[in-house]
């Protein structure tokens, strides 16, 4: 008997252990840019009190339409209002994944706000992902 409850709690602690990433990392929302300066988005990002990241991918484009060979800068940032806002810094609109990390956010609901950062090509487009 001692055994069956030695091994259910050790099976039970295991299983648990193994759902804690899942559970840290559950709340996931996509977004899309095209952007020639910056803007604030309409969707709302409702985080609770932890660690937030975006991962994103972004291109520089001619007016034209065609991808430039120069890359821009952007950033986006999450925003809750005057004490709520939380930056990614510049990235590099070069047709790579990034992830940025916004640090510990407040529970709250969030807009992004997206900004081109340098006067590199007319404009920057991509998408990318809020997770926590």
């Amino acid at each position: 008997m001692k055994r069956k409850l030695k091994t259910l709690v050790l099976l039970s602690t295991f299983l648990s252990v193994l759902s804690l990433p899942l559970y840290a990392s559950a709340y996931s929302k996509s977004y899309s840019f095209d952007m020639k300066a910056g803007f604030d988005g309409s969707t709302t990002f409702s985080l609770s009190n932890a660690k937030a990241s975006t991962t994103v991918k972004a291109g520089t484009y001619h007016a034209s339409g065609k991808a430039s060979s120069d890359h821009s800068k952007y950033s986006v940032a999450l925003n809750g209002g005057l004490l709520n806002y939380y930056g990614s810094g510049n990235i590099s609109a070069n047709g790579l994944y990034y992830t940025k990390s916004f640090g510990t956010v407040s529970k709250k609901s969030y807009k992004l706000r997206l900004s081109k950062t340098s006067k590199t090509g007319y404009k920057v487009k991509g998408s990318g992902t809020i997770n926590q």
